[in-house]
């Protein structure tokens, strides 16, 4: 892992949760970094699968099949099956790289070796269109 990469984290109904996999691409991923203030440039993506070194999440999956354009500010910009709406093991987590911080960044990332938090109450996120 290096410093910008980990598994992506939700905030909803005062509980944190991840993001699964399935249909996660490059538009969703440079969602993620930009809403850290970090850079899009080099934003990628992997699964969770087996790699210890991420470590184990323990929480539950908020959300799967995470729809973004990719030029949105936050994922809850983003279209999604719905909260806690999933078929997902936590093999599927995602997990996000990024670049360096933006110039512009004014973003407090917690500091959580393995884990890319967003801090935000995503509660008033709607669903796909």
């Amino acid at each position: 892992l290096h410093p910008n990469e980990g598994r992506v984290e939700v905030f909803h109904e005062d509980e944190w949760g991840t993001i699964c996999d399935d249909f996660f691409d490059s538009d969703d991923a440079q969602v993620v970094c930009r809403s850290l203030g970090l850079s899009v440039e080099e934003a990628d993506y992997h699964t969770v699968g087996s790699r210890e070194e991420i470590g184990e999440s323990g929480g539950r999956i908020w959300l799967e099949s995470l729809q973004c354009n990719g030029d949105e500010l936050s994922i809850s910009d983003c279209g999604h099956n719905g909260w806690g709406k999933h078929d997902c093991s936590v093999n599927e987590e995602v997990v996000v790289s990024c670049g360096q911080p933006a110039e512009s960044a004014t973003t407090t990332i917690a500091p959580a070796p393995t884990t890319i938090s967003v801090e935000q109450d995503l509660t008033t996120a709607g669903n796909a269109p």
